[in-house]
């Protein structure tokens, strides 16, 4: 068995009605090596298949996996700086990314269980990187950035303070945000909707990138 079929196959019962009450242990170690697996970078919510930008895919198993451990999870309450919150995920543990050169800076970084970072990134407080997110290597998420669930951030990315990057959950089959190697985004950027910044881009700053703006005639 693989992962993608044991969360296949608990995505399948949790379609016909599977609750957080009526999960297993064997169901929690599923989730567990899922979320495992994000951290290490051994599965992506998307994937590049060619060698423009139109050539992203959602992998939509790993989507269900993430949806999977809101659906099978209690919230719980968790200890953070010691504050008292209620959630269904932990945080991430960070030992390695000191072991990879990543720095992580106090009061107000919070990385989210399933999300991976990479190596010699920094990721300035306040800042939140959340579930099914993928922080390349030598990237920085500066202060009051947002990298929002499934967001596939590329190697040596700028993302300028107060940036916003779109999660993009449902449906499944929906590509998240793509933001390619080598970009630049300025301050108070916001990418929504699945869009995908090309490599080496460079964006001024307090700019929206959306598929959604309406066309007006």
């Amino acid at each position: 068995m693989t992962l993608e079929t044991d969360v296949s196959d608990l995505w399948d019962r949790y379609q016909e009605g599977l609750t957080a009450d009526d999960a297993t242990s064997e169901d929690a170690d599923v989730l567990e090596a899922f979320l495992s697996a994000l951290e290490a970078g051994e599965v992506r919510a998307a994937e590049k298949t060619g060698d423009d930008v139109t050539s992203w895919e959602a992998n939509e198993w790993v989507k269900r996996g993430i949806l999977l451990n809101f659906g099978l999870r209690e919230t719980e309450a968790r200890e953070y700086g010691g504050v008292t919150y209620h959630d269904v995920l932990p945080l991430r543990e960070t030992a390695d990314l000191n072991d990879r050169g990543t720095r992580n800076t106090p009061d107000g970084t919070v990385i989210r269980r399933g999300a991976y970072v990479g190596s010699d990134a920094i990721l300035m407080s306040p800042a939140f990187v959340n579930v099914g997110a993928h922080v390349g290597d030598g990237t920085l998420v500066d202060s009051c950035d947002t990298v929002g669930s499934a967001a596939q951030i590329g190697d040596n990315v700028k993302l300028g303070a107060n940036t916003l990057i779109g999660g993009v959950l449902e449906p499944v089959e929906s590509t998240p945000v793509i933001v390619e190697d080598g970009v630049s985004l300025g301050a108070g950027c916001r990418v929504t909707s699945g869009f995908v910044v090309g490599e080496n881009s460079i964006v001024g700053e307090n700019t929206l990138l959306t598929p959604r703006i309406p066309i007006y005639d």
